[in-house]
């Protein structure tokens, strides 16, 4: 591809494989001059790119500073990157000039993953479409009926509904790797699921967008490929925030979403091997992807396949998205000038902080391993919870009204929610432009918050039983799974003696992918 060569990339940093713990937790045990220690000594990343974000510098709601903590659903976009789809927009006449500006791009992105050449980029719509065209170029092909294909309960719906529908195509079993009581990626019950000529494809998360601790991907990988099976990683909520190196981790697809790592809406990509994309069916066609088209071509018994492109181009049907694509290099481009390591030391920071100051809210429940525990140690900068008495959805919309942006509902991780024996949850989540200043601001609004809701009557002022470890309720069942869902946690979980509340309607709000 044409334009600049993109910057040597970062070093390639090493992460120790951390297993995914629902929390309850009561006061916090930091002390005030242990947490002045900490601020003081806190990276101000942050602070210093800020002034390249120009949404996080206005007011909402009677002119209240807009605090944006919800990047694990949407992060906001450099001016760089702003720059670049206007230029686009603006001045692109030039063909040529558009197709070097897209593979400048695809060579951005191959540097940021460690990809062996940039044909083994492919653009895509996102991270869903990515994963649908693995699903159906490789999975139509190699599943066949009573093969088994092995997710887990705390996938994002894009990561499961695609196989669910692989697998009525083609008559194949669909399986689910538990979580364990530190609500971690069950490896034991992985597995015992792997049958080895069975299972063709496992298809897990880097990162969950819930729990927020890193996956043991390798073990995995290495597991499957010795039951030859392959492995689809979901990484939307990992490339953005960490040093991600495909070569290293061994899989055979990954899938990233561009608005969730700096970049535009509306474009993502799949990484997979050459010889991988190769034996994929074009699972679409048209323009862009044969070499050409004649009526000889298109006679009977005459085949499409000697005529089409080579990959990654063949599985790009239709027009390129050039400008999303040229702004999505340049999101990669600003992503490695920080450098990964450096942002992921950052992001564990704030996310250790975040967890310490929500834990001074009475009752709260943390979903995920605290990041002091050695399950809990370098996860991401996000964190969901729940406050005994008070909807997800009515305290977000309190605080957005006070400027501050969370996400509440189900995060479009309606299974793991059940699995949880929880509704939705609200979450917090912060990316590279976050500050301390900023989680300080959230717990201040929290707490006013929840004291309003208690005036009004509602809310707790003792301490509940976790839902966690609340009897389990065989009313809360996963279609798609056949079974209670209590079936997917523990069973040696202490009793409690009130109800888990249940789970009759969808969360009012999602995210989206």
């Amino acid at each position: 591809g044409g334009g600049p060569a993109p910057p040597p990339p970062p070093p390639a940093g090493s992460h120790a494989r951390l297993p995914l713990r629902s929390t309850r937790v009561h006061a916090s045990t930091i002390t005030a001059e242990e947490e002045e220690e900490r601020s003081s000594a806190a990276p101000s990343l942050g602070r210093a790119i800020q002034a390249d974000f120009p949404i996080l510098d206005q007011t909402v709601h009677d002119d209240k500073p807009l605090l944006y903590l919800d990047s694990a659903a949407t992060s906001q976009n450099p001016r760089v990157v702003t720059q670049a789809l206007r230029a686009f927009s603006e001045r692109s006449s030039d063909p040529e000039a558009a197709r070097a500006s897209c593979e400048a791009a695809r060579e951005e992105v191959a540097g940021l993953i460690h990809a062996s050449s940039p044909r083994e980029v492919v653009f895509t719509r996102g991270a869903t479409e990515a994963i649908n065209m693995v699903a159906r170029g490789w999975g139509d092909l190699h599943v066949s009926e009573g093969d088994e294909i092995i997710l887990s309960v705390m996938e994002h719906h894009s990561n499961l509904v695609p196989w669910q529908a692989l697998a009525e195509r083609k008559g194949a079993k669909l399986k689910f790797v538990t979580l364990t009581q530190d609500q971690t990626y069950d490896i034991e019950a992985f597995k015992a699921l792997l049958n080895p000529g069975k299972t063709k494809i496992v298809a897990m998360n880097h990162v969950s967008n819930v729990l927020g601790a890193v996956n043991p991907v390798e073990e995995v990988v290495r597991l499957a490929h010795e039951a030859g099976a392959k492995v689809a990683l979901d990484a939307c909520q990992s490339v953005p925030h960490m040093p991600v190196d495909v070569q290293t981790l061994g899989v055979d697809f990954l899938s990233a979403s561009g608005h969730k790592m700096l970049g535009p809406t509306g474009i993502g990509f799949l990484w997979a091997p050459l010889e991988t994309l190769e034996s994929m069916d074009t699972w679409q066609t048209g323009a862009g992807t044969t070499e050409g088209v004649s009526l000889a071509s298109l006679a009977d018994g005459a085949t499409i396949s000697k005529d089409l492109r080579p990959v990654p181009w063949r599985l790009e049907a239709g027009q390129p998205p050039i400008a999303e694509a040229a702004a999505l290099g340049e999101a990669c481009r600003y992503l490695r000038g920080l450098g990964m390591e450096r942002v992921h030391d950052y992001e564990v920071e704030l996310g250790g902080y975040l967890w310490s100051k929500l834990s001074e809210i009475k009752g709260i429940s943390l979903y995920g391993p605290a990041p002091d525990t050695e399950a809990g140690k370098g996860r991401g900068a996000l964190l969901a919870f729940n406050v005994p008495g008070v909807h997800s959805n009515d305290l977000a919309f309190f605080l957005d009204q006070e400027g501050v942006a969370i996400r509440s509902g189900h995060h479009c991780t309606q299974p793991l929610h059940r699995a949880l024996g929880v509704g939705g949850s609200a979450r917090a989540s912060l990316y590279v432009y976050n500050t301390k200043e900023d989680i300080d601001r959230l717990v201040v609004t929290l707490k006013r918050t929840l004291k309003l809701f208690s005036d009004l009557g509602f809310g707790v002022e003792e301490e509940p039983p976790c839902p966690l470890v609340s009897k389990p309720d065989p009313t809360l069942r996963d279609p798609g799974m056949q079974r209670p869902c209590t079936d997917l946690w523990p069973h040696e979980l202490p009793e409690a003696e009130d109800d888990r509340s249940g789970d009759d309607a969808p969360a009012a709000s999602s995210e989206a992918r």
